[in-house]
């Protein structure tokens, strides 16, 4: 009776090279770190978190700006209103909010901080100093564009492992 032998080392070395390949995804995380940046730049952007929109923003805060000289016209129809340099400031309140983030990743893990001191709470919303009620905006999440591409980026880390 004919018999076959099928060697299978070959194919059970690639599949232990992908699977080393699947438990370590730090190569994966460094190509994420500016989709990932951008991604959290158009939540600032648009003012949409993964609830939906931002709350809108206090009286107090408008009135914070006005009060700084240079930031309101002095004559005219518009006298007391704000100019160009106020609504840019006003806009920038939450400025530093954008930028300042640090990364820690492992081989399964990656997470984004802000180094801003007092992100968490308009991350989570609560109570600042001088009792402040400050809702949630949460700005760090990785929206649907992001997890795509984390998606595809992963794949093909594993299939390169494979081949």
């Amino acid at each position: 009776m004919p018999a076959t032998k099928v060697d299978m080392r070959r194919a059970d070395r690639k599949f232990k090279k992908a699977k080393l390949a699947a438990g370590d995804l730090r190569p994966v995380f460094r190509q994420m770190k500016p989709v990932l940046k951008a991604d959290t730049a158009r939540h600032f952007q648009q003012q949409h978190g993964p609830d939906g929109p931002w709350p809108g923003r206090s009286r107090s805060g408008w009135r914070r700006v006005r009060g700084k000289p240079g930031n309101t016209y002095k004559r005219g129809k518009r006298a007391g209103a704000l100019n160009a340099r106020g609504i840019k400031r006003y806009r920038l309140q939450l400025g530093r909010l954008r930028g300042v983030y640090t990364w820690k990743t492992a081989k399964q893990r990656m997470e984004m901080h802000s180094r801003v001191p007092w992100s968490g709470i308009h991350q989570d919303g609560g109570t600042a100093g001088h009792g402040a009620k400050i809702p949630a905006r949460t700005f760090l999440w990785a929206g649907p564009v992001a997890l795509h591409t984390y998606e595809k980026l992963a794949a093909e880390h594993v299939k390169r492992a494979f081949a």
